[in-house]
């Protein structure tokens, strides 16, 4: 839902790269200070998860290719 005057938070807030009972607990913080907040953010969260559940990259490009290239260098370790 877009809301005239309302910047995405999932912009500005980086909740949807932290673990399930972190942004749980977020969310839980931004609702009790302003329930229109915390639902924004809840709601913010939810698209972008859900936008990204069959991604196995990150969020950015820019993490996506340093991923991509410390795949590339990697090589299997002679073991002793």
């Amino acid at each position: 839902m877009k809301i005239p005057g309302k910047t995405p938070l999932t912009c500005r807030i980086r909740i949807t790269m932290c673990r399930a009972e972190i942004q749980n607990k977020m969310i839980e913080y931004f609702t009790n200070a302003d329930d229109d907040y915390g639902k924004r953010v809840q709601d913010g969260v939810a698209i972008a998860m859900e936008m990204r559940k069959d991604k196995t990259h990150t969020s950015t490009a820019e993490a996506d290719e340093a991923t991509d290239k410390a795949n590339r260098m990697g090589h299997e370790a002679d073991p002793y």
